[in-house]
This record gives C-alpha cells, structure tokens and sequence, in this order.
C-alpha cells in the first residue's frame, strides 16, 4: 500500500507540474488560446512526445527530490524515497551520479530544454 502511494503522489504532483509548465508558456509565453492549443495537438499526434517525455522526466525529479529531502531532513520521509540511478557512460567504474546534481542541475535543465523544443515547434506549425 506504501508503493501506491508513493507512486501516486509522485505522479499527481508530476502532472501538476507538466500542465502548470505547459499552461505558463503555452498561454501566457506564447498567448496561445486553450482551443488553439488542443486543435495543434491533435492535428499533430507526434507533438504528444513532448509532454510525455516532461511527465517522465518531472516523475523521475520529484522522486528523486523526495529522496534527497528526506536524506537531508532529520525526521525523514515515512514513505522512504529512494533514488533513480543513472551513472556515468565513460568510465568504466559504473560511478553514480550524485543526488544533488541531478536534483539541481540535471532535471531542471533537461526539462527546460523539453519545454523550450515544444513551444518552437508550437509556434513554426
């Protein structure tokens, strides 16, 4: 019961993220109706890749920023929070890499250069 929870907390706030992102730039950044915006996307099927790939990529950050405040708090998450392991690709030691970068660097980064393919291919069709 404890995994189900985790998993949708994690999921409801990833699709809170996704869709508060996705309504920032596509109303307010790029001004962009509600039915101009659905009449895109479904004119365009492939277009879904891209919030597909944010909502994996926003599960992947807030698990992983749940595990790494419930690291750096004292009292600790009940739901224990592990998490995803990616390593490095040239070495050969299988080296992780650490928590903090990928909270702070790696995700935030990644799902701003998402955001930011989405809404130009928003704006050239």
């Amino acid at each position: 019961m404890k995994i189900l929870f985790r998993f949708a907390l994690i999921l409801l706030c990833a699709v809170t993220t996704v869709a508060s992102l996705l309504s920032f730039v596509v109303m307010g950044l790029l001004g962009m109706s509600l039915g101009d915006f659905v009449q895109k996307m479904n004119f365009q099927a492939g277009l879904y890749v891209f919030p597909a790939l944010m909502l994996l990529d926003c599960c992947c950050f807030i698990n992983d920023s749940f595990a790494y405040f419930a690291s750096k708090s004292s009292l600790g998450l009940a739901l224990g929070f592990s998490e995803v392991r990616f390593s490095y690709d040239q070495d050969n030691s299988d080296i992780p890499i650490p928590l903090r970068t990928k909270v702070l660097h790696i995700y935030p980064a990644s799902i701003l250069f998402i955001l930011l393919l989405f809404a130009l291919v928003l704006v050239t069709r």
